[in-house]
């Protein structure tokens, strides 16, 4: 018998009994199990930073509480472009970290880069709002990469959101009015790609986006930011009505700050302009990409433009 102390009452409980030589052979065994061994985190950390798997890091989370902070942190740290167009997965990862409790606003936390490709329409639901309600809980937000469906505006969503980006990749077009807003206050930018359907003097401020490193956009967009910025790597990627774009000259603001540009990259969808309309200009270029639509078309005129970039070193 067994005999445990309640307050002043005396409780009396039997032994269980042992009726088998089965039964008696494992209850040695039963009580030198010994407890499960934690893996030092300097260990599993680093292996676990190597998971990308979603479903494995989600088993993870669930093995036991021990692996599940680093498990949740690596799980939600990045919804990358590969799941950019999985529908149910955004769904499923706005709804959990828009929750009102405290593991969820951790959960929130963690995540330093978001793409998203899933928004077919306009105000759609509940893909609309369920992003629009993320983002603002989203508050270390790194790098974000979106396009709702034909591009149309959604500069709504970014308007007084509460993180501060190093890199942004906004892929709607006629956004202008609330970029101006937007470029001020992402005042961490270093990488920018943004399509403008303006030309316009001050589209955007000379205090925008002053640690700005990277950019890559249509000309609207290059004439726009890269005057009286330091850029370093810029991806001139032509619409349409960029074959009309002559040469640089030097009233125009844009060629003093294509002389500081180190990483060149013209082509895109369309058929470029000529490298020789830039040769005067890039001065301190590096790595050079010259794309185009057509490969089997293009060749030709790849070697004529190269062997005039190569004449001007």
């Amino acid at each position: 018998m067994r005999v445990f102390r309640s307050g002043r009452r005396l409780i009396k409980h039997p032994l269980p009994r042992v009726t088998s030589d089965d039964e008696l052979e494992m209850a040695p065994k039963i009580s030198r199990i010994p407890r499960s061994p934690r893996i030092p985190a300097e260990l599993f950390r680093p292996i676990m930073s190597n998971i990308t798997d979603l479903h494995t890091l989600f088993n993870l989370s669930l093995t036991n509480k021990f692996l599940q902070y680093d498990a949740d942190k690596q799980l939600y740290s990045s919804i990358s472009s590969q799941h950019s167009e999985d529908v149910s997965l955004h769904i499923s990862f706005l709804r959990t970290i828009t929750m009102d409790n405290d593991r969820c606003r951790r959960l929130a936390g963690y995540i330093r880069e978001y793409s998203i490709d899933s928004i077919l329409h306009y105000h759609e639901e509940p893909l609309w709002c369920l992003l629009y309600a993320g983002l603002r809980k989203m508050v270390n937000l790194k790098t974000l990469n979106l396009r709702t469906f034909s591009g149309h505006p959604s500069g709504e969503l970014l308007l007084g959101v509460p993180f501060k980006l190093t890199k942004l990749i906004w892929r709607n077009h006629s956004d202008e009015d609330s970029m101006r807003h937007i470029l001020d206050e992402q005042s961490e930018l270093k990488e920018l790609g943004l399509y403008c359907r303006e030309k316009e003097d001050g589209l955007f401020s000379e205090e925008a986006c002053p640690k700005l490193e990277v950019l890559r956009g249509n000309r609207y967009t290059i004439e726009a930011l890269l005057p009286g910025r330091s850029i370093r790597k810029l991806l001139w990627i032509p619409e349409l009505e960029d074959l009309n774009f002559g040469p640089l000259t030097p009233e125009r603001p844009v060629e003093d700050s294509l002389k500081k540009v180190k990483v060149f990259s013209l082509g895109g969808y369309f058929n470029r302009p000529s490298l020789e309309l830039f040769l005067e200009s890039l001065k301190e270029v590096e790595v050079l990409e010259l794309l185009g639509l057509h490969p089997h078309v293009s060749f030709s005129f790849l070697v004529y433009d190269l062997c005039l970039f190569s004449n001007k070193l």
